[in-house]
């Protein structure tokens, strides 16, 4: 009985290991972090009212992370001073955080890091439409 026990955990470890994440940092124009902006982590592709993975609140120096994510692409959307802010990530793998940076300017707010591009969806054609720039 404890070799079958045995064999079932081992058989259930990669399942734990197979999360990777996204963490970030959120700066206004100025290049300063932003506390308290909430930041929404959705699976793609989104589809009618898609429900986040996973909300998060950056902290006081701006930084945000969720490091139980599963394989796959991801948008994040984040609220800087009523402004929605879209990214995609192309790419989250096993055993990898995605960083990623928001920056808030005059003309909106552009996001960068390794595979992650601004997005923004059109909720007037459909919930799964995005638009990469």
């Amino acid at each position: 009985m404890l070799g079958l026990l045995a064999c079932a955990a081992l058989t259930a470890l990669p399942a734990f290991a197979a999360n990777g994440g996204i963490t970030g940092r959120v700066f206004d124009a100025a290049g300063k972090p932003v506390a308290g902006v909430p930041v929404a982590i959705f699976r793609m592709p989104l589809h009618d009212r898609a429900i986040a993975v996973s909300t998060l609140t950056t902290d006081r120096n701006g930084y945000f992370a969720n490091i139980a994510l599963q394989p796959g692409r991801y948008l994040v959307r984040a609220d800087i001073g009523g402004t929605a802010v879209a990214c995609t990530i192309d790419d989250v793998f096993d055993g990898w955080n995605a960083r990623m940076m928001v920056r808030a300017n005059p003309n909106g707010a552009t996001c960068s890091g390794p595979r992650v591009h601004s997005a923004s969806i059109n909720s007037g054609i459909t919930a799964d439409t995005y638009i990469m720039h």
